[in-house]
């Protein structure tokens, strides 16, 4: 499965390879204290298993929770890996199948990602951009003065 704004630019045949009953891409945000892992779903393999079954129906039914704040299907599929652990098995897709959006992708990307909504957050995307070049800079700069990094 994969979004319908995300584009094919080679055979991506090899994906059947990677392994579990799901293998979907999985990011990694940053946290106070270390990094969370959180699964995606901009593509996904579903392998026709019972237990890949048990896995979309977890996945269903969360999506049909009213859960405040309003949550993304990341979320619901979080929970419902949560709750069915055990009970199916995931991989993580290697990163040329993992759709990252057009401006972030590699020349050897096989999926990626063309959001109709990327072109209103070009501002968003700079912010970023900026604040990940700013956080890098005061780090360097604290590391060249005090020997640590800023945020000890």
């Amino acid at each position: 499965m994969m979004d319908v704004d995300c584009r094919v630019r080679g055979d991506i045949s090899s994906i059947t390879q990677c392994l579990g009953d799901l293998a979907l891409p999985v990011g990694r945000k940053p946290m106070k204290n270390g990094t969370a892992l959180k699964p995606g779903t901009r593509v996904m393999l579903v392998r026709p298993t019972k237990a890949a079954d048990i896995a979309l129906d977890l996945w269903e039914e969360k999506c049909r929770l009213d859960i405040q704040p309003v949550e993304n299907d990341e979320i619901r599929l979080q929970m419902a890996i949560e709750e069915g652990a055990g009970r199916f098995s995931i991989s993580t897709l290697p990163s040329i199948f993992q759709g990252y959006e057009i401006r972030k992708a590699q020349p050897d990307d096989l999926i990626i990602h063309d959001s109709a909504r990327d072109e209103a957050r070009i501002l968003g995307g700079l912010r970023k951009d900026l604040k990940f070049w700013f956080r890098n800079a005061r780090n360097a700069v604290s590391q060249a003065l005090t020997g640590k990094d800023y945020s000890r």
